[in-house]
């Protein structure tokens, strides 16, 4: 997830200079064909052009980014959930477990108290 966002934020600086240079090729002045015509403006059109399709290009790949992201943080979300539940149900279950423990202790004891006494009562039984 940190790999996704420092490709984004790497995305993110790319485009902000793509703006940035588009802001330049758009000068006030250079938008009139006449002026582009006689200003020599028509070496930049490619360029311009260039950048634009780049930028989308860049867009587009980082739409995709976020996208994925947030599936990943979704996931992971649920993931953190589900997490959550099994390690209530594994307390509980532990819990029980030592309930049962103590239980079968308890009855071992008895047993033992009772299997004493009644060699107490009756020698000849056990």
């Amino acid at each position: 997830m940190r790999a996704a966002r420092k490709e984004r934020r790497a995305k993110d600086k790319t485009i902000k200079k793509l703006q940035e240079e588009l802001a330049l090729l758009r000068k006030p002045g250079t938008e009139s064909e006449d002026d582009d015509e006689s200003k020599g403006g028509e070496m930049f059109r490619p360029r311009y052009f260039q950048a634009v399709t780049h930028l989308n290009e860049q867009m587009s790949k980082t739409k995709l980014v976020y996208a994925k992201l947030a599936k990943t943080e979704k996931l992971v979300k649920e993931l953190y959930c589900e997490n959550s539940h099994i390690m209530k149900a594994l307390q509980l279950t532990e819990r029980r477990q030592q309930q049962a423990e103590q239980r079968l202790k308890d009855e071992i004891e008895k047993k033992e108290v009772l299997a004493h006494l009644l060699h107490k009562v009756s020698p000849q039984i056990t």
